[in-house]
């Protein structure tokens, strides 16, 4: 799953995609009405690929959070009877078990269930680690070979 170039632009609805750059800003897809857009350089801009969400031990990417919930859902969309607190918890509760509840807001989860089934439609979520990532994860494996054997 590459959330490299999807982007939450702060006050507009949905999420886009990065199509280019220009001196102004950037030009992007809205992935709720496939139109494009200039979004300002003066406008707050967040890359889904950096985005965290807060736990007790320090902070989850959102891509393993998005992973997690496609893996437990099946890959189907999110779909929960009432969008109560509690409700949202609960559901929060199954897929990071140790979020951060005073740091983690009711309004949060309900972006990030919004986020997960547009980004299902779209197929642009799935369970599969990115070949950068891969990499990484190897590499960190051959050192910690290298060290131990050492």
């Amino acid at each position: 799953m590459d959330l490299s170039k999807i982007l939450m632009v702060s006050g507009k609805p949905g999420l886009f995609r990065l199509i280019s750059q220009n001196q102004h800003g950037v030009v992007a897809e809205s992935l709720l009405t496939g139109k494009t857009a200039t979004i300002f350089s003066r406008e707050p801009v967040s890359i889904l690929n950096d985005i965290c969400m807060y736990t007790n031990d320090g902070e989850i990417k959102l891509k393993e959070v998005l992973r997690t919930i496609y893996t437990k859902y099946e890959a189907q969309p999110i779909t929960l009877t009432s969008t109560s607190g509690n409700i949202l918890r609960k559901f929060m509760l199954e897929i990071v078990p140790d979020f951060d509840q005073e740091k983690v807001y009711n309004s949060d989860i309900q972006k990030l269930i919004k986020w997960y089934n547009l980004l299902l439609e779209k197929q642009l979520v799935d369970a599969e680690p990115d070949p950068e990532e891969e990499k990484t994860e190897t590499e960190e494996k051959v050192d910690a070979d290298t060290a131990s054997a050492q």
